[in-house]
C-alpha cells in the first residue's frame, strides 16, 4: 500500500492537490473535504516523510503533518504554514516531537490571533489513520494545533500530557478547527 492510498482508505480521496517547492525538498499538501466533519478539512503533507528525520533520541522516523480547519478557513493563508513548517522540518532534518510547541511566522489568516502549534498525535481522526506502517520506518502523522502566543506558552510550561488534558476540558468551549478562534485558556482560569 502507498501512503497516498493509506491517506485515501483512512480519511478519503484528496479533492484538491498542491505542489510545494520548498528550497529543502518538493512535496505536497492534499485537502481532503468533509473530515473528520462535514463542515471541516484536512490538509496532510505528502513526500515529507520521504526524508528520515532524527529524533532528540537519535532515533530515525518518518513524519507527515496534518492541520485541521473549517472549509470557511480554506485558502491559500491556511496552507501556507503547513508547506512553510514541513520545509523547515525537512531542512532541518529534525523529527517533531509530541507536545513540542513551534512559532509560525505570524497570524495563520487575517484576524487570527493563533501564530504557533503544538505537535500532538491526530485524535480527531481515526487511530488507525495515525500510522503508516508501509514504509520502514513506519509513517507517524503530526496534527498540528494552531495556538496563541498565550497557549503556547502555557502548552511549553505544563508539559504535553497537561496541555492535551486542558484541550479536553476546553474542548465544549473551543472549536480548534477554527483559525479565527478565541483563545480558550482565559474561560478556564489561566493567565500569564
Amino acid at each position: 500500500m502507498t501512503l497516498r492510498d493509506h491517506i485515501t482508505s483512512e480519511l478519503a480521496r484528496p479533492s484538491e492537490l498542491y505542489v510545494v517547492d520548498g528550497p529543502s525538498a518538493p512535496f505536497r499538501i492534499l485537502q481532503i473535504e468533509g473530515v473528520p466533519q462535514n463542515d471541516a478539512l484536512v490538509y496532510v503533507t505528502e513526500g515529507v516523510g520521504t526524508r528520515l528525520l532524527e529524533q532528540p533520541s537519535g532515533r530515525l522516523v518518518r513524519q507527515e503533518l496534518v492541520l485541521i480547519v473549517h472549509q470557511a478557513c480554506a485558502s491559500d493563508d491556511a496552507r501556507r504554514p503547513i508547506g512553510t513548517l514541513a520545509d523547515s522540518v525537512l531542512g532541518s532534518g529534525r523529527a517533531l516531537v509530541r507536545g513540542e510547541v513551534v512559532n509560525g511566522t505570524g497570524p495563520m489568516v487575517d484576524g487570527s490571533s493563533l501564530s504557533a502549534f503544538c505537535c500532538l498525535a491526530p485524535a480527531p481522526l481515526p487511530q488507525s489513520f495515525w500510522l503508516f506502517s508501509d514504509s520502514d520506518p513506519p509513517t507517524m502523522f503530526i496534527w498540528l494545533v494552531p495556538l496563541t502566543r498565550l497557549e503556547a506558552e502555557f502548552a511549553r510550561r505544563v508539559g504535553p500530557d497537561d496541555f492535551e488534558g486542558q484541550l479536553v476540558e476546553a474542548q465544549n468551549m473551543v472549536d480548534l478547527f477554527d483559525l479565527r478562534r478565541p483563545e480558550f485558556l482565559t474561560p478556564l482560569g489561566i493567565s500569564e
